[in-house]
Formats: structure tokens, sequence, C-alpha cells
């Protein structure tokens, strides 16, 4: 099962831009070019694995991940370095209007900083890191205590804001570790000024949140250290 999910990620890409499809049909192949960059950062972590546990020639794969960070830094559009949710899969425009997103950014960046961590390249760790130093996270608050959720050219920025426990955590670790653009605040002053724990969420999006964060022996302190945030995103 594990290496039928990585063939996802390897089969359903454009392997020179590195753009993951956002689904694919179960039952053959899909003729859509709809991408998202979420899905593009599970692919880089994918490749991670993939690589340790030899399911493809390491080879293919590092040019597959160079090239993926390639793109994204050179041709991907973005808005303060926060990608587009939805994008075509060969030309990186952006598609159905769609949002730049800060949690579906946040989830390329953990992929890319997973690659940082893994691969002994200098271009990958080179390309991963100023893909990360580039995003303006202070930008999404907006002079308020809680951020944005997403931003688009039309609309502006989006009333819906990471204000409950969720995988709005994935973000703010990001943030407040950015060695050029950080949240300065302490984290019990980037919400509502408490814990809020009880919206009910899927067991999914429970798990996801720390998908890239190691927990455990940690207190709740642990999100103020900077070098704690970039070391636990930095590692698959």
């Amino acid at each position: 099962m594990q290496r039928a999910s990585f063939q996802f990620f390897w089969d359903n890409v454009n392997p020179y831009a590195g753009l993951v499809k956002d689904r694919c049909q179960s039952n053959g192949p899909d003729s859509r070019n709809l991408a998202s960059i979420a899905a593009t950062g599970f692919g880089l972590t994918a490749l991670c694995i993939a690589d340790k546990r030899g399911w493809q020639d390491g080879r293919k794969i590092r040019e597959r991940v160079r090239n993926t960070l390639r793109f994204a830094s050179n041709k991907l559009g973005h808005a303060h370095g926060y990608f587009c949710h939805f994008i075509d899969m060969h030309s990186g425009e952006r598609a159905f209007h769609s949002e730049a997103s800060s949690i579906d950014t946040a989830i390329f960046l953990c992929g890319a900083l997973t690659c940082r961590g893994y691969f002994d390249d200098a271009e990958i760790q080179d390309l991963a890191g100023k893909l990360y130093e580039r995003v303006d996270w202070p930008w999404l608050l907006q002079g308020e205590k809680t951020l944005a959720m997403a931003w688009t050219p039309e609309q502006g920025f989006t009333k819906a804001r990471w204000d409950s426990y969720s995988e709005m955590i994935m973000v703010l670790l990001l943030g407040l570790g950015s060695p050029t653009h950080a949240l300065r605040r302490k984290p019990g002053t980037l919400g509502n000024g408490r814990a809020s724990i009880s919206r009910a969420c899927r067991s999914s999006e429970h798990m996801l949140r720390f998908s890239y964060t190691n927990i455990r022996k940690r207190g709740s302190t642990c999100a103020d250290s900077a070098t704690s945030t970039s070391t636990t995103t930095s590692t698959p």
C-alpha cells in the first residue's frame, strides 16, 4: 500500500516541473491537467521516502526534486511567497481563479524542507531554503491578531482566519521559525487569546497538522524556538 501510494506521486506529475496532480481516477488514466501545490509538497516528501527504501533510481529521484524546486523558484507565480492552491501541471498557471493559500504553501514548504534535510545536495538545499526565506508571513496578519487563510488579486484577503486549533499549526511553526520574515508575536497572541481546541475535525485533519513536526517530549513553548521549527521540518 505504501509503495502504491508513492506511485501516485511518481506517475501523476509533470516530471520537468514536478507539479503533482490534485487527484486521479483509480480505474484508469486521468486526462485532467490540474495540479495542486499541496500535492506537490507531499510528492517531495514521497521522493525522500522512495529514495530511502530504494523504490526508484536515486539519480532520477534527485533530478525530480531539483526540477520541482527550480520550477517553483523561477517559473511558478506567487504573492509574497505564497503559491496558488490549484495550478496547471504543465504551465504552472493559476487555475480556477484559485487563492494564494497559506496552508497549501505551508505543505509545499514542508516537503521542500524535508528534501533539504534529507538530500546531501547543495542545489536542493539552496533552492529549498530560498523558497522558505522569501515567504512574508507577517503579510497575512494585516494588523490583526490572526492570520488570513488566503488572498486573491480579485478579492484581497479572505474573511476566513486561522483562529482555531487545526492545520494552522503548520503555518504558525513555519512563520515563527522563518529566518527572514518571522512572525514576532508569542504563539498565545496569534489568535483569540485562548486555546481553541473544541472545534470538531476529522482524524485525518488532526494527523495532518503534525505530519512534519515531532512534538514528543516538548512543552507548549517549543513553538517559540526558530531553531526547533527549522529542525523539525527539515527531516522526513
